[in-house]
């Protein structure tokens, strides 16, 4: 039971470095800085049809400690899969659609003219209407 506890105290002092870093990389870089508030406000602009009206602490934890991973080639998390799970309603698609928003405006901030940025796969059929619709 010990060893499990300091496994998961371990996770933990990993992701709060991630969130620090991605806190780090928006206060040393205008161009991230630039991006992530673009971001933030198209989410504005498309929350006065659907109501969207802010985010919530685990949304602003995860889009921050995925930034470095979103901005860097380099930054080993890179090809790491976080699951996010949280119930219907949670907040799952908006924090999904926030990294999509951030990494395609910061390609164009970085001067990307073509290629792939997010490809993305609805296996549910009233998932990918509802998705789509926001």
């Amino acid at each position: 039971m010990q060893e499990a506890a300091r496994i998961e105290a371990e996770r933990f002092v990993s992701e709060v470095r991630r969130v620090r870093a991605g806190l780090e990389l928006l206060e040393s870089d205008e161009r991230v800085m630039l991006a992530f508030k673009l971001m933030n406000e198209s989410f504005v602009h498309s929350g006065r049809k659907g109501g969207y009206t802010g985010w919530r602490p685990f949304q602003v934890g995860f889009l921050l400690g995925v930034l470095s991973s979103l901005v860097s080639d380099a930054d080993p998390r890179r090809r790491v899969v976080d699951t996010l799970w949280f119930a219907t309603g949670g907040g799952k698609t908006e924090t999904y659609l926030a990294a999509v928003v951030f990494s395609c405006l910061w390609d164009r901030i970085r001067g990307k003219a073509h290629g792939v940025t997010a490809w993305s796969r609805f296996p549910l059929r009233m998932l990918s209407l509802q998705q789509t619709q926001r």
